[in-house]
């Protein structure tokens, strides 16, 4: 008789910049046991958004091999639910939408629209996060370098979770500061706050003041669950290309 259902299971999880890995982590079982590079994997197929664990496998050849098996049916499902359980507590602790602060300055120059600062926790601030447009999509590009190796970022979101969390943040408060700058030129005799000789520095300058959150507005609530959600978690991808230097039309 299989005694899968008596073996204790324990999963310790960590959340991964990745499309598809959405965590990363070790199986243990009765701690004699260890199962290494155990992942909570999202795939979309046929319009529908799945989620599944993969354990370790070893390639020979022109083929991977399992090198787990599971004899018991019962032990796997224990295994699998530890695995999500683990992976959804560390997602919830890194994901943190209400500690997300955004500034944003409008700076239209070739296809960017501005940059933007983000404060993590009231204890950490971002700077220099450009807003670009490309193809009719507005995106964010994290500080980077570009070196012999390739782009690096420099700071930014460790996971796809939290780049989805800081991009809507500077996003949407870059719409509305674009509807004021906007609604400011087309009042008769105003013109931009450039034209009134308020300026702001050039990109990457520290500005005064950061901007504090609504203590009226009600508490954000948790996104659903990246296997819950109809789109795969996100992946920050770098810019190709690094912010031009040229003077742009800026507020």
């Amino acid at each position: 008789m299989a005694q899968g259902t008596n073996i204790e299971v324990r999963a310790e999880m960590h959340v991964v910049d990745s499309k598809n890995v959405l965590a990363m982590g070790d199986v243990y079982l009765d701690q004699n046991i260890v199962l290494h590079n155990v992942r909570l994997v999202q795939t979309e197929k046929d319009g529908k958004v799945l989620n599944f664990v993969s354990f370790p496998q070893k390639q020979r050849g022109d083929k991977w091999e399992p090198v787990v098996i599971f004899k018991d049916a019962d032990l796997k499902a224990k295994v699998i639910a530890a695995v999500k359980e683990a992976s959804l507590k560390e997602i919830k602790r890194a994901f943190k939408p209400q500690d997300i602060v955004a500034e944003v300055r409008i700076y239209e120059m070739d296809n960017t629209r501005g940059y933007a600062s983000v404060t993590y926790a009231d204890a950490i601030q971002l700077e220099n996060i450009r807003i670009q447009e490309k193809d009719g999509k507005l995106s964010c590009v994290f500080p980077f370098v570009h070196s012999d190796s390739g782009f690096q970022t420099l700071a930014g979101p460790a996971h796809g979770s939290m780049y989805r969390a800081l991009s809507e943040a500077v996003l949407k408060e870059y719409q509305q500061k674009k509807l004021e700058y906007d609604q400011t030129r087309s009042v008769p005799g105003q013109g931009s706050p450039r034209e009134g000789g308020q300026t702001q520095g050039q990109p990457g300058q520290s500005r005064p003041g950061q901007s504090a959150p609504d203590q009226n507005a009600p508490d954000q609530e948790m996104p659903r669950l990246p296997w819950d959600d109809p789109e795969p978690a996100a992946s920050y991808q770098p810019a190709q290309s690094a912010p031009k230097k040229e003077r742009g039309r800026s507020i």
